[in-house]
């Protein structure tokens, strides 16, 4: 007995010598897509770590699904950086942990940030200066300094950065090994993370990321060995297994609604409300529910129709989906939607014009104007509502007009606007976020979100459709 407890002891002491300094923040850039700040989105960026310290993508962030170290990767852009919504200060002692992919996709001379504060920059830089590779790091005087390192990397590669401001020197690890080091030292506070913005007056590079992560602490040797070959082998950083979450649905939190749109293809494969939430916990109309859309022919009135587990979805078309559980719903495995509009890159969707004019028909309180509730068809990427068009023609589809959203409110037959649901409460005062074509910011359509969009007396008799793009 005596020797078991000692085992145990000794188990324990062994297990917190190997403990990891605290994890500031962890962003594994496992998002489906990024809305690069467009629509006010903010918090697209999830921090897995606690406390959270959420960041908001700017500009041009691509998810990445097919070359990722684990899950999903982020690209950024030459204009796209991430914005950290709330600022957190380091210690005199950080590492930061990262996988980049080499090459940087780059010409001539730039830079590629990984933090900074006051566009000064604190955390890591790198640059190539005539296709030469460097990291940098910031001293006090908001200098940078710059290390050479290896100029033949290819493909995925895992990076430490350790500071110690009390020695001044930074050191780099590559793939579990150190590398070499600059005599230097930051002074420890972040506000933007990922910059490959022009901060630094020169032509910024474009390069893919993953895992990245925040210690207030020096990580030992064997802590950073640990961490490239758990990762290198698909796990978290401590081992524990990584469940990669799929892109081709959506949670819902419990006591909730969203406006969801089904990003499937339905136009001559019917599919039915089971096909598509038979993950769904709980029973429907009872512990979850769905409504669609319905139209009155003869005036503009619309009204919502609770839907039942063989009932068919329309293609295009946005649902209310309430639930009183936390809940997933996923289109794994159905049809995705075939852009056949414009040789396989868009795709027009129908709407549903006014039945009344009131311009020339008698007002019967029906409303001037039809809202259609419509869905986006597009599974993991946004698009510009800007880029979209409204095309209206008589009802044979001949003489056919095609006109971007805010010509098509000047010729009286759409509203350029959308709305988009929040979920911020129950009137719809603040219920919604609207956006436009011309608007400041870019406005975007949201994979698997549904949005309201207005047509107006003149489509009466009409024909019309919303053309999308495929990306």
């Amino acid at each position: 007995m005596k020797n078991q407890y000692y085992f145990v002891i000794l188990l324990s002491l062994t297990q917190l010598s190997f403990a990891f300094p605290n994890l500031v923040a962890e962003y594994r850039m496992d998002e489906c897509f990024y809305l690069g700040g467009a629509n006010g989105a903010a918090s697209d960026i999830s921090d897995s770590s606690s406390p959270n310290y959420p960041a908001t993508s700017i500009n041009t962030i691509n998810s990445d699904h097919s070359n990722a170290k684990i899950c999903r990767s982020a690209v950024f852009g030459n204009s796209g950086y991430a914005r950290l919504d709330k600022t957190f200060k380091l210690k005199k002692k950080w590492s930061l942990s990262v996988w980049l992919h080499f090459p940087f996709v780059t010409s001539g001379k730039k830079y590629y940030v990984l933090g900074s504060y006051k566009n000064t920059g604190d955390l890591p830089a790198f640059r190539y200066d005539n296709d030469i590779l460097s990291w940098g790091i910031y001293d006090n005087s908001g200098d940078l300094i710059w290390q050479s390192m290896d100029n033949n990397l290819v493909g995925w590669h895992h990076l430490v950065f350790k500071n110690n401001s009390k020695d001044n020197i930074t050191k780099l690890f590559l793939d579990g090994e150190e590398t070499n080091s600059i005599n230097s030292s930051t002074k420890g506070k972040v506000t933007i993370l990922w910059s490959s913005t022009d901060s630094l007056n020169r032509q910024s590079l474009a390069a893919n990321m993953d895992e990245m992560k925040i210690f207030t602490g020096n990580l030992k040797s064997s802590e950073i060995q640990t961490i490239y070959n758990n990762e290198n082998a698909g796990l978290n950083y401590d081992g524990s297994i990584r469940e990669c979450q799929s892109c081709s649905g959506a949670n819902i939190s419990a006591n909730s609604w969203d406006l969801i749109s089904l990003p499937i293809e339905t136009r001559n494969t019917p599919v039915t409300v089971n096909d598509v939430f038979a993950s769904m916990s709980g029973v429907l109309n009872t512990n979850w529910f769905l409504y669609k859309r319905t139209y009155d022919p003869t005036n503009n009135s619309s009204n919502y129709e609770p839907l039942v587990s063989n009932s068919i979805v329309d293609f295009s078309k946005a649902y209310w989906l309430g639930s009183e559980l936390d809940n997933r719903w996923d289109i794994a495995g159905l049809p995705l939607v075939n852009y056949d509009s414009c040789a396989g890159n868009c795709v027009e969707i129908p709407l549903t014009p006014v039945s009344l004019d009131f311009a020339i028909d008698p007002d019967d309180g029906s409303g001037s104007v039809r809202f259609n509730m419509t869905g986006y068809v597009n599974i993991n990427k946004p698009v510009n509502w800007a880029d979209c068009r409204f095309i209206v023609s008589d009802l044979e589809g001949n003489n056919r007009q095609v006109f971007t959203p805010s010509e098509a409110e000047v010729a009286g037959y759409a509203g350029k606007q959308i709305w988009q649901y929040n979920g911020a409460g129950d009137s719809a005062s603040n219920s919604y976020n609207t956006c436009d074509d011309v608007g400041i910011g870019e406005c975007k359509l949201i994979p698997l979100k549904g949005f309201w969009l207005e047509l107006r007396g003149p489509t009466k008799g009409k024909l019309v459709k919303l053309q999308i793009p495929k990306s």
